[in-house]
């Protein structure tokens, strides 16, 4: 009997199939950081306080012998200088101002005739004063505007606002440690229309007597935990 011979079938083994592999995309962690916090974290980076910075502060020494060489400051130096810059800074500032108000006055004479004032707030940025409550809305909206973007003012005021905390933790002889100036309170300090509008030689004077008045002293220090 003949046996017909079967065709062999062959067979391709099946490869397992292959997962493709989702990456997940990390879900960022909620901000619980409540807006006071925020605050107080922004003011802290715009200035920190720096223990004796006039370490590592070097100015160049010269004298009638022929000396001629570089020196580190002293505290007092520093302190020196530190004012010299302020002084410095307002004297610009003022002359920024008035150029401001005169172009002010040129093409809004009615708004540049109200009383108004300006100071740096919270954010950084530069925040009018309106003592006498003349300007409307809209009028205040225009002169922030203006003077955080179309003037160099806001620039100027960052930079002695730090000058003068800077002062404020250091100069003990003139705030004797008493009084703390940051970003969450000089816009209920300083008021720097007033301070420009001193003409006397030391302008320093205007913001040194606003923190003497306007500034609470820290009395955390003089609470008595014993009792």
């Amino acid at each position: 009997m003949n046996i017909s011979s079967m065709n062999s079938v062959s067979f391709k083994p099946q490869l397992p199939l292959q997962m493709t592999a989702t990456k997940a995309i990390p879900t960022p962690a909620p901000d619980h950081k409540t807006v006071q916090e925020k605050k107080e974290a922004f003011a802290q980076a715009f200035y920190t306080k720096k223990e004796e910075p006039w370490r590592g502060t070097f100015y160049q020494y010269s004298d009638y012998t022929g000396t001629n060489e570089t020196r580190e400051m002293t505290k007092d130096q520093y302190i020196d200088s530190m004012k010299r810059k302020s002084e410095l800074q307002l004297r610009i500032l003022r002359s920024d101002h008035d150029k401001f108000q005169r172009n002010l006055m040129s093409i809004r004479p009615d708004l540049a005739q109200k009383n108004f004032s300006f100071t740096l707030g919270d954010d950084a940025e530069l925040m009018i004063l309106d003592p006498n409550g003349t300007l409307s809305p809209g009028e205040k909206n225009l002169l922030t505007d203006t003077l955080n973007t179309k003037t160099d003012i806001k620039g100027i005021v960052q930079t002695h606002a730090k000058i003068m905390m800077t002062l404020v933790d250091h100069d003990t002889k003139t705030f004797q440690g008493q009084y703390k100036l940051s970003l969450l309170n000089i816009h209920n300090v300083i008021d720097y229309g007033k301070v420009i509008e001193s003409r006397k030689n030391d302008m320093n004077e205007g913001w040194t007597g606003q923190i003497r008045q306007n500034l609470k002293e820290e009395n955390s220090s003089l609470i008595d935990t014993t009792a």
